[in-house]
């Protein structure tokens, strides 16, 4: 794909790429607002464009994530613009405010980072624009050290007006920074939610380099290593995070994917957030977006602090691709507060389990993303879990809580953002924190949510998994009368291939199901993302299926593919259909078929992938089944 097309030419193509190709390069080209081809350099973008096409995200779940990416690098870019010397600050929620509506442990930082570094009683002179509303506070500061969290009262904190010239002398060396916070709780009505207050810098201090994602070149940034830096360290910024790195690094690191580092940073934090239900467009003010940034450092390992956002991950190992240390101190500044004693150093792994099938896929075992985890990504977890006759080996109790709250991800995928949502109402902005103060309060509301949730009774899941709760939380969930968690009777593994063979219109794979009540048995997906995840009774004559499947250089691609299942000898309906038929055979007939026609704009070459669907009974809920179709598409050249 030319990127010196014309604007509308080169949009057009996007548009029939569209869950075609890498649907991260999609997500960002076609992201409102974030306009590729705004400015006569396009070496920006397109350094961000090449390097998320290179990433190997496999997951269709991840649409949302890779589309919040764009909105950060937009933000980043709407943040620090063309004029070197004017900012635009966001307007904020307060660090506490944001804290209890998330219940969250931790809290990210307010303060924007200018260019500008002060010396000792040295002055700047700028101009702060006006404010959004009434009630929103700005403050200007001084940062003396990136390298470690602070309050804002020990930075020369001083407040600003609106509409006024300011000239602010520094007590201390460091870096000029500017916060403005509207202190409102009310976000679903907050209306200065995304607005911004314009400050331009007239005079005074010296020039730090600054690297923003979307906006700087990789040729930018290894030239900055060698640029005159009083700081002593480089900054960037990726539209959530501000990074700061020792100049002495920065050296060694002018040949790095530097682009790639900060995608990567940010597909993390965007994920993190999918994982805990956040999103921009939230119905419920409870789960909108905080718009505040982390605090990343390179110049100190290996710790997450709970105020500014801060983490600091300076390891030895160069820092991209990113990897599990990273992941892990970005889990942590994600814990939500159901989280008991025992699961610090736990839950946030969690997430990070989730950040390493994204970035580097679903493979047999979990094993290349930390040493402790060598059990697979299995969407049948809780159920083989409890039909396993020996417990697992762990090394420790933290890998031991590890694999329980793995296996509820794998085998219910809208759990845990499900249940940080949840959590968010029952916590109520820290009015009902007395609800949640011992472990055992937090266990008790755990296990009933987690199988309300689910619409599973897993006392005998946590029973198993030694996990002590009390006899009121057992009696809750007896009270509620949920089925057992499904324990697969069995795998059915088939596979579709499809041939270059230009003339080859459509393929079909098929199996049998041989069971007692047949008759309302049907498969569906385990991700809403690939099909419906739950069985109708009759329907539609076809269930569309959506996989993702893989070219060789382990690109991503999306394919679609229909699916039909028959009752012994009555009609084909979706694959998803339960219904009575009074044929003699009780088997159930699937097919799961590719269409050239609806895949027509799937570049040529071959594409592998797996489809996993659950076999599932309208009447017994706790019957289930596994069918994987392992797929391998060979697809022509256009003539």
């Amino acid at each position: 794909m030319s990127v010196v097309a014309g604007q509308m030419k080169v949009c057009c193509s996007i548009k029939k790429l569209i869950g075609r190709m890498s649907i991260a390069l999609a997500a960002v080209l076609m992201f409102s607002g974030f306009s590729v081809f705004a400015e006569p350099d396009i070496r920006t973008q397109q350094s961000v464009m090449n390097t998320l096409e290179s990433l190997s995200i496999d997951s269709p779940a991840a649409a949302s994530t890779l589309t919040d990416t764009g909105f950060w690098i937009d933000r980043a870019r709407a943040i620090y613009p063309q004029d070197s010397a004017s900012y635009r600050i966001p307007v904020l929620e307060t660090q506490q405010n944001e804290r209890q509506r998330k219940a969250a442990r931790d809290s990210k930082s307010p303060l924007v980072m200018t260019r500008v570094y002060l010396n000792a009683g040295e002055a700047v002179r700028f101009f702060v624009g006006g404010f959004p509303q009434a009630n929103v506070s700005c403050s200007v500061y001084v940062v003396d050290d990136l390298a470690k969290s602070y309050a804002t009262a020990t930075i020369n904190r001083q407040p600003l007006r609106e509409n006024q010239e300011v000239v602010y002398q520094a007590q201390h060396q460091g870096l000029l920074a500017f916060a403005c916070e509207d202190p409102d709780q009310g976000v679903k009505d907050w209306s200065s939610w995304g607005t911004f207050v314009d400050i331009s810098i007239r005079a005074g201090g010296q020039q730090v380099p600054l690297f923003v994602l979307g906006r700087n070149t990789p040729q930018q940034w290894s030239a900055m290593p060698s640029q005159a830096n009083p700081a002593g360290r480089i900054l960037m910024f990726n539209g959530r995070a501000l990074f700061e790195i020792p100049t002495s690094k920065a050296v060694e690191w002018q040949q790095l994917d530097i682009v790639r580092m900060l995608v990567e940073h940010l597909l993390t934090a965007a994920e993190y957030d999918r994982m805990n239900g956040l999103g921009k467009d939230a119905s419920s003010d409870l789960d909108r977006l905080a718009l505040s940034m982390y605090q990343v450092s390179y110049a100190r390992c290996c710790y997450s602090s709970s105020q500014m956002g801060f983490i600091a991950i300076g390891f030895a190992r160069e820092p991209v691709p990113t990897s599990w240390g990273g992941w892990h101190e970005y889990g942590h500044q994600n814990q939500l507060l159901w989280s008991w004693s025992s699961l610090t150093e736990v839950s946030n792994n969690v997430l990070a389990l989730q950040m390493c099938q994204l970035l580097q896929g679903k493979r047999e075992t979990l094993a290349h993303c930390h040493s402790n985890t060598p059990y697979s990504w299995n969407p049948e977890a809780v159920g083989d879990f409890l039909d396993e006759t020996v417990m697992p080996v762990h090394p420790d109790e933290g890998s031991r809580q590890l694999q329980m709250l793995a296996s509820l991800h794998f085998s219910f995928p809208q759990w845990y953002g499900q249940l940080a949502r949840d959590f968010r109402i029952a916590y109520n902005r820290g009015q009902n924190h007395q609800l949640f103060v011992t472990d055992a309060q937090k266990k008790d509301w755990f296990v009933v949510n987690t199988s309300r949730i689910t619409g599973r009774d897993l006392r005998g899941f946590f029973d198993k998994w030694n996990l002590g709760y009390s006899e009121h939380a057992r009696s809750a969930i007896m009270a509620m009368n949920l089925p057992l968690p499904i324990r697969a009777s069995y795998e059915h593994v088939a596979e579709l291939v499809v041939y270059a063979n230009g003339a080859q219109r459509e393929s079909v794979v098929q199996g049998t199901i041989a069971a007692s009540l047949a008759n309302n048995v049907g498969l569906v997906a385990y991700d809403q993302q690939v099909g419906p995840t739950s069985l109708m009774w009759g329907g539609n004559d076809h269930t569309n299926l959506t996989a993702t499947v893989t070219d060789e250089k382990s690109m991503p691609f999306n394919i679609r593919l229909r699916g039909e299942a028959s009752h012994g000898a009555c009609a084909r309906y979706g694959i998803n259909a339960a219904y009575d038929c009074a044929s003699a055979d009780n088997s159930l007939d699937w097919r799961i078929t590719y269409i050239a026609a609806e895949n027509a704009d799937l570049p040529p070459g071959r594409y592998r992938g797996t489809l996993q669907l659950a076999a599932r009974d309208w009447r017994d809920k706790e019957w289930g089944a596994q069918v994987r179709v392992n797929l391998d598409i060979t697809q022509p050249k256009q003539d």
